[in-house]
């Protein structure tokens, strides 16, 4: 299944925790030297790392080769955050259904 669509149906954010990490180290093994030294991820321990990488990633400018390496890794990194974010947001409640005390 492509790397985008596994983040897509993750269950958990330990789930996305996990494809992150084995993104990581799938890009590393295929070009992971393309990435500025700033920007070469480290080991993901936790789903605020995801999170903080992906802001890092979004925050570059750059051109030519690298810049297109940053921007590959920046969807992935941007769609996990994403998720993230969508698992962290409580599902909507049915209509007439009380709130939580």
């Amino acid at each position: 299944m492509p790397w985008l669509a596994r983040v897509a149906t993750a269950r958990t954010p330990d789930d996305v925790l996990a494809i992150a990490r084995e993104y990581v180290a799938h890009f590393a093994m295929e070009s992971g030297g393309s990435l500025p030294a700033e920007l070469r991820p480290g080991k993901l321990a936790t789903v605020d790392e995801v999170q903080q990488y992906a802001l890092a990633l979004a925050r570059y400018h750059g051109h030519g080769e690298t810049a297109r390496g940053v921007y590959k890794v920046s969807e992935f990194f941007s769609r996990a955050a994403v998720r993230l974010a969508e698992l962290a947001t409580p599902p909507p409640r049915a209509r007439g259904e009380p709130p939580d005390a």
